[in-house]
C-alpha cells in the first residue's frame, strides 16, 4: 500500500511496536470497556471494539499511530440515539440494533468518501469544536456521579445525553449513596490523578482495575453493596447481524455520530503524525474509519474513531506502525478469551473514575479564555456550543455546531477586502499602494484580496464600488480579478453587474489577472467575450494599466 501505516517498515521497528502495543491495551482496554458503560451495554462490547475495527483501520488507514476504538464521544452518542430509537431496553436483540447502528455509520462515512467530502474537515471550526468537547466531558462527568455514589440510575439510563436530566435522577438519589462504593471512588479517583501526575508513564486505568479487582477478590467488597460489572461471557462471540428494520430510527443519530467520529479521528491522526510521516489524506481517513465501522457492526462492536488519549499514549511509547494497535487487538482477544471470569469482579464505580478522569480532561476553560482574547465570536460560538451539548443532549450541540462552523465560514469568505495598487514602473505586476505612491489620473487599480464564490462575490463587489466612490475623478477602474479560482454562474453574473454600476458612474472597467481555466470558462459568455474583443481583459494588472496609458 503505498504512503500506508506499514510503508517503509524497518525491522527494527518491531520491538518498539510490540512494546507500545502492550502500553495502549493498558490504556485503551479498561477506557473501552468504561466507554461501554456509559451507553448502557455490557463492557465486553468495548473489548469487541478494540479488536476487529483496529484491525481493518490498520490494514487501511493512513496514520501510522492513530488508536481506532470507542471514545467518550461516540460512547455517548451512541447512548442518546439508542435512547432516542427506543431500542435501548426494549429491543429484542440489543446486539443486533447496536450492529445497525454501526453499520449505518460506517455507511455514512464511505458515501462521504464517494462524494470526496473528507476537505469538509478543514473547514472545522476548533471554537465549536471546543464546545462539543466541554458538553461531552460535563455531560459524561454528570452521568457517572450516580456509579460513583452507588446509587440506581446510571449513564446507561439514557441520562449520559441530556445533563439536566442526570443532574435532577442525581439529585433524587444521593441520600442512597452507597459508603462502600463512595470510598472506593473517592480513593480510585486519587490514585488515578496521582499516578497522571507523578508518573504519567505508568497506565492509571489498568492500575485502577487491578486494584478494583483484588479489593473485590480479597476484600469482598460486592458483600458491603458495591455493584460490579455484569458477567462477561469467556470467548470471542459470533458474528451477528444487523437489525434492518430498525435503520430508520437510527439514522439520525448515525449521521451525528459519524460526523463526530470523522472529526475526532482526522485531529487525532494530524496530533499524532510526526513531521517525516506522509501527510493525512482526509478522503483516505473518511473510507478507512467507514469501514472499520461497517465491518465491526458484524462482530458486536460499537462505532469507532480516533481517540487522542490512546493515541497519545501509542505516540508516546514510540510506536511506528500500526503493528502497535494490531498488538493491541490481540490482547483484547486474549482479554475476551481468558479474563472473562476475572473481569467480572470489577466494580462498576472503577471504571466509573476511569471514565470520569478522561471525560474531566476534555473540559479545557483555559480555551475558552483564548478565544475571548483573539475573537469574541469564535468565544461567542464555544459558549453557544457548549450550552446547547449541556442542555438538549449532544445531537443537539453537533448540530449547532455544524451550523456555527456554517456560519464562520460564511462570515470570513464574506469579509474578502479591496486594496488599492499603484502602477511604480516596470515590473512583474502592481505594488501594493505606499503611503504617499501617487495614482495616475484618473485610474484607479483595485485588487480582491481573497478567492470569490457565490457566498461572498456581492460584499466584495460592494467594497469595490466603495473604493471607486471614495476617489473621485476616476475614469478608469482596473480590477485586478486573480483570485478567481472557481467560476460560477452567480461569480459571472455579479462581475456583469460590477461592469453596470461602474459605467453607471462613468467609470470604464479593465478584467485583470483572472487564472487560465477561470478565463476559458468566463470568455463563453457573450458580455465576457465583448470585453475580451474590446481588449479590456488581460493577463496582469501590469499589462491592463499600460494599456490603458497606451503604453504597450
Amino acid at each position: 500500500m503505498h504512503n500506508g501505516p506499514f510503508a517503509g517498515y524497518r525491522r527494527s521497528w518491531w520491538r518498539r511496536d510490540l512494546l507500545a502495543g502492550i502500553a495502549t491495551a493498558c490504556v485503551l482496554l479498561p477506557l473501552a470497556m468504561a466507554y461501554a458503560t456509559i451507553a448502557g451495554l455490557p463492557v465486553q462490547v468495548g473489548l469487541l471494539t478494540c479488536t476487529v475495527p483496529v484491525v481493518v483501520y490498520a490494514v487501511l488507514g493512513g496514520s501510522r499511530t492513530l488508536s481506532v476504538s470507542t471514545t467518550s464521544t461516540s460512547a455517548v452518542l451512541t447512548a442518546s440515539t439508542l435512547v432516542a430509537a427506543g431500542t435501548a431496553a426494549a429491543s429484542p436483540d440489543p446486539a443486533r440494533t447496536l450492529a445497525m447502528l454501526s453499520l449505518l455509520v460506517g455507511a455514512i462515512l464511505l458515501v462521504g468518501r464517494m462524494f470526496r467530502l473528507g476537505g469538509l474537515v478543514d473547514n472545522a471550526s476548533a471554537a465549536t469544536l471546543t464546545g462539543i468537547r466541554t458538553a461531552v466531558g460535563l455531560t459524561v462527568v454528570a452521568g457517572q456521579l450516580p456509579v460513583l455514589l452507588g446509587v440506581p440510575g446510571d449513564a446507561g439510563d439514557g441520562t449520559a445525553s441530556f445533563l439536566p436530566a442526570a443532574v435532577r435522577a442525581l439529585a433524587e438519589r444521593a441520600t442512597g449513596a452507597n459508603l462502600a462504593t463512595v470510598l472506593l471512588s473517592v480513593t480510585t479517583l486519587a490514585l488515578l490523578v496521582g499516578l497522571a501526575r507523578g508518573l504519567p508513564r505508568v497506565p492509571g486505568p489498568l492500575v485502577a482495575v487491578v486494584v478494583g479487582i483484588v479489593l473485590v477478590t480479597h476484600g469482598q467488597l460486592d458483600a458491603a453493596g458495591v455493584a460490579l460489572v455484569d458477567s462477561i461471557p469467556s470467548g470471542v462471540p459470533v458474528p451477528v447481524l444487523p437489525a434492518f428494520d430498525e435503520a430508520a430510527a437510527l439514522f439520525p443519530g448515525a449521521c451525528t455520530i459519524a460526523v463526530m467520529a470523522f472529526l475526532e479521528s482526522v485531529a487525532a491522526a494530524r496530533t499524532a503524525r510526526r513531521p517525516e510521516e506522509p501527510p493525512i489524506d482526509d478522503d483516505r481517513e473518511l473510507a478507512a474509519v467507514g469501514l472499520a465501522c461497517a465491518v465491526g457492526a458484524l462482530f458486536r462492536a460499537m462505532p469507532v474513531a480516533g481517540g487522542l488519549p490512546p493515541t497519545a499514549s501509542t505516540r508516546r511509547s514510540g510506536a511506528r506502525s500500526q503493528l502497535g494497535g494490531l498488538t493491541t487487538a490481540a490482547l483484547a482477544v486474549g482479554c475476551l478469551v481468558f479474563l472473562g471470569g476475572v473481569l467480572a469482579e470489577l466494580p462498576r464505580a472503577t471504571l466509573g473514575c476511569v471514565v470520569v478522569l478522561a471525560a474531566a480532561g476534555l473540559v479545557a476553560p483555559s480555551d475558552f479564555v483564548r478565544f475571548w482574547r483573539v475573537d469574541r465570536f469564535e468565544f461567542g460560538g464555544a459558549v453557544v456550543t457548549a450550552l446547547a451539548g449541556v442542555t438538549l443532549g449532544l445531537p443537539a450541540a453537533v448540530l449547532v455546531g455544524v451550523l456555527l462552523m456554517l456560519a464562520t465560514l460564511l462570515r470570513e469568505l464574506g469579509g474578502v477586502g479591496v486594496t488599492e495598487l499603484v502602477p511604480v514602473g516596470p515590473g512583474p505586476d502592481e505594488l501594493v499602494a505606499a503611503g504617499r505612491a501617487p495614482r495616475r489620473p484618473g485610474l484607479l487599480v483595485l485588487r480582491f484580496d481573497g478567492p470569490l464564490y457565490t457566498a461572498n462575490v456581492r460584499s466584495a463587489q460592494r467594497r469595490l464600488l466603495a473604493a471607486v466612490d471614495a476617489a473621485p475623478g476616476t475614469r478608469t477602474v482596473v480590477v485586478d480579478a486573480s483570485s478567481l479560482a472557481v467560476v460560477s454562474v452567480t461569480v459571472i453574473e455579479g462581475f456583469a453587474d460590477l461592469e453596470r454600476e461602474l459605467a453607471a458612474r462613468g467609470v470604464t472597467a479593465w478584467i485583470a489577472g483572472i487564472p487560465p481555466r477561470s478565463l476559458t470558462a468566463v470568455r463563453a459568455t457573450p458580455r465576457w467575450h465583448e470585453l475580451a474583443g474590446a481588449g479590456r481583459l488581460r493577463p496582469t494588472a501590469l499589462a491592463a494599466t499600460r494599456a490603458v496609458s497606451g503604453r504597450e
